[in-house]
């Protein structure tokens, strides 16, 4: 099946998001960004973006500074964890997709 870029990315599109929802257990609501869709794994909120595919979390941002609790620290390490599996996931679901819009 040879696919447009249009066609190809609305597949992409498709494909990420019911893999979210069955791998991770996503919870993705459409918050009439357009571009980007909240998403929530596990107590993470983050977002998914459509144009980049990929997801973002909220506590993946860097902790500096003094003051933080072992349990605001652990959190932030689980978060760049999680984040970088979904992504990583993300990443090769996208492979086996290029290559079968590509086959003819």
């Amino acid at each position: 099946m040879v696919m447009n870029k249009t066609e190809l990315k609305k597949l992409q599109v498709k494909e990420v998001l019911e893999m979210l929802e069955n791998d991770f257990n996503a919870q993705i609501e459409d918050n009439g960004d357009g571009g980007r869709l909240d998403i929530d794994i596990n107590g993470f909120h983050g977002q998914f973006s459509r144009r980049d595919l990929d997801v973002a979390f909220w506590d993946t941002t860097k902790l500096s500074g003094g003051g933080w609790s072992k349990e605001q620290i652990q959190r932030q390490k689980d978060a760049v964890a999680l984040e970088a599996g979904v992504n990583g996931a993300i990443q090769e679901r996208l492979k086996q997709l290029t290559g079968l819009a590509f086959q003819g």
